[in-house]
């Protein structure tokens, strides 16, 4: 008896069976549950399963990742920061985004953040985007070293987002986690 292995990802399936046409890819429509349980729950983290805090928060996070994922690969590689366990590993670009005066704006930041009453969204982007104006700064210039100490990366769902659902806690030693050797 023979067998042949189907495609890696459900993506291709169109082209396995000979056809050129690929599947539209919406991942939206599926649990996380689904996704990372039977896919690729096993790469998640090094610690073992997933804990429920860490479950929480990729079902928080989880809609502003599927928007930008154009597979369950991709959808599972970008969800890891929000699992990892501190301090975060940065990858290259995210370590060159913080360098010495970066992390010093971002500790300086992290004390104007740990006066914020609500942390969600909203109130998160405010007190940054002030920040970015009183010192004259382009927001991103403020945001992309923020990305980089809370997810060890450039890239991520928008960071005010990340924030809100790694929450207050994390969030802000995430950023301790990359500052404390600035001062």
């Amino acid at each position: 008896m023979s067998f042949e292995l189907g495609p890696k990802d459900l993506f291709d399936l169109p082209a396995h069976f000979g056809s050129e046409e690929k599947l539209p890819v919406d991942l939206s429509q599926y649990s996380i549950e689904i996704l990372a349980e039977i896919n690729h729950a096993p790469r998640l983290t090094d610690d073992g399963p997933l804990g429920q805090v860490d479950l929480e928060r990729l079902q928080r996070g989880m809609h502003g990742l599927k928007q930008r994922a154009k597979n369950i690969n991709e959808l599972t590689d970008n969800a890891l920061f929000y699992v990892k366990s501190r301090p975060l590993t940065l990858d290259d670009q995210a370590a060159g985004l913080l360098d010495a005066p970066a992390r010093a704006m971002v500790a300086e930041l992290a004390s104007l953040l740990e006066a914020c009453g609500e942390w969600s969204a909203e109130p998160l982007e405010e007190i940054v985007r002030t920040y970015a104006e009183k010192s004259e700064i382009k927001l991103g210039k403020v945001a992309q070293p923020l990305r980089a100490a809370l997810t060890g990366s450039k890239t991520s769902p928008p960071i005010f987002e990340v924030m809100a659902v790694l929450g207050r806690e994390e969030s802000l030693g995430r950023i301790s986690d990359v500052t404390k050797n600035s001062t």
